[in-house]
């Protein structure tokens, strides 16, 4: 993700902040209240969430290498999302997302696991190559400092 966008993401950070948790961990550190505001830290996070109904949903929530903001969507589940890289040496950079027509619990086809032909004659490339040649840095764009 790094590579393509500019923004520092594992896989499985990436799915926890897609699915609304940001946080990878269950262990409860610390939690306060900030009027409305229910701010709960985790062994890797800081999540903010907010009544919502009956029940709470995630407003946003704070990585040592990310902050992450949620739009309302459809259930409990964001309508969109923005993503801040913070810290570190490199440079910062931004990821908008928005959720254009959700579908809950597809039966994915298993055609979309399958390798495409042409990929056989794919030439192989290093993660310096794919960072050199990400798109953001194509369009003449770079990340936000």
């Amino acid at each position: 993700m790094e590579a393509i966008v500019g923004v520092p993401l594992t896989p499985s950070r990436f799915l926890a902040v897609l699915a609304g948790c940001v946080t990878e961990s269950f262990d409860v550190t610390r939690a306060a209240r900030h009027g409305s505001l229910l701010t709960i830290e985790t062994l890797d996070a800081r999540v903010h969430i907010v009544r919502a109904g009956a029940g709470w949903r995630v407003k946003a929530g704070e990585t040592p290498a990310l902050l992450v903001e949620f739009g309302t969507g459809p259930g409990a589940l964001p309508g969109e999302l923005w993503l801040w890289s913070r810290g570190g040496p490199g440079p910062q950079a931004s990821l908008h997302v928005t959720v254009a027509d959700p579908e809950f619990n597809p039966t994915v086809p298993a055609r979309l696991f399958q390798v495409p032909a042409g990929a056989a004659a794919a030439t192989p490339m290093t993660l310096e190559e794919l960072r050199a040649t990400a798109p953001w840095r194509n369009r003449g764009l770079v990340p936000i400092d």
